[in-house]
């Protein structure tokens, strides 16, 4: 598999080119972005309470929690109608199972349906063959309900990495267009800091697989998340307002992205170490404010319209 960086180069009029000697970008030419234009990209992983991988949460399993997950969808859906904002909806495939009519109404109000897997399993614990049926299982309860395709895939807590190659083989052979799993940023939980900050196109075999990574902020010869979860809600609103600016300036859409249950400060909580707790419940008295502002700054689009307007989905089926 090898690794081509999405470039606009001079003479480019068919959305992106494959220069690696010039800077990356997504934006498309003829200058149809520019910082006042440029859409960023909203994405929710839709889950409920249990869905952390939190090594601690082995010993909370016996606490069972109601589901929260429609409540806090329903809000999260108005708040993104009421800025005129669309978004990436990165299903699990147990809460599209319980709740299909919360993904008939998220496709109906135009937001884009992809896949977060089955179960929450992380892809590193997983083989080949348990990948292939746990994400082949999403795909097919999400297409079974709405009757679209599903081209787009983000991994459990970010579990997608240089040491799971065959998963993008496998996402390929799925019929997926693009991945959203990289985290270029590396913590106690997950993420990987060399991998790269900008989209890019990952060639698997004869296909071509889209990657769209979380966003970082580069300063100083170093990477800071801040599009979301708990980067959103520990940060300032100044600093992410701030973060959002520079990379659009340079032409980056900013990908943010968040669960349902971080807008939720009146949920029960699990028992867990401080740090989990931290990274868990932080400030989450915050975040639908914060979700506010980042709307007010423009209406967001969904992955798949951020990679078609770059002309990348279609490149994608010419080397199919």
């Amino acid at each position: 598999m090898s690794e081509i960086p999405l470039t606009r180069g001079p003479t480019d009029f068919d959305g992106f080119s494959r220069n690696a000697d010039m800077a990356e970008t997504i934006v498309p030419p003829d200058g149809r972005y520019g910082v006042a234009r440029l859409r960023n990209i909203m994405s929710i992983d839709v889950e409920d309470l249990d869905a952390m991988n939190f090594e601690s949460m082995a010993q909370c399993r016996h606490q069972k929690l109601e589901s929260r997950v429609c409540a806090n969808m329903n809000v999260l859906l108005e708040s993104l109608a009421a800025h005129g904002a669309k978004a990436t909806m990165f299903f699990l495939g147990t809460v599209a199972e319980r709740f299909p009519d919360l993904v008939r109404r998220a496709d109906a109000e135009g937001h884009e349906i992809a896949s977060h897997g089955y179960g929450h399993e992380l892809v590193s614990r997983q083989t080949r063959d348990e990948f292939r049926e746990d994400v082949a299982r999403s795909i097919g309860i999400l297409q079974q309900i709405t009757g679209r395709p599903v081209l787009g895939y983000r991994a459990p807590s970010w579990s997608i990495s240089n040491k799971t190659p065959w998963a993008y083989e496998v996402l390929v052979e799925l019929g997926l267009r693009y991945d959203a799993s990289l985290f270029p940023f590396t913590t106690y939980l997950y993420g990987d800091g060399n991998a790269p900050t900008r989209p890019f196109a990952r060639q698997v075999g004869q296909r071509t697989l889209h990657e769209v990574p979380a966003s970082v902020l580069c300063l100083f010869g170093r990477r800071f998340p801040f599009g979301g979860g708990f980067y959103l809600r520990a940060m300032p609103w100044l600093i992410t307002r701030m973060a959002t600016y520079l990379a659009n300036r340079a032409g980056q859409p900013v990908v943010f992205y968040i669960h349902p249950r971080e807008i939720d400060p009146q949920q029960p909580r699990f028992s867990l170490p401080w740090r989990d707790r931290l990274v868990a419940y932080a400030n989450l008295g915050t975040t639908l404010k914060k979700v506010h502002r980042l709307l007010s700054l423009g209406p967001t689009v969904t992955v798949l319209q951020s990679l078609e307007a770059c002309g990348m989905s279609n490149h994608a089926t010419a080397t199919d």
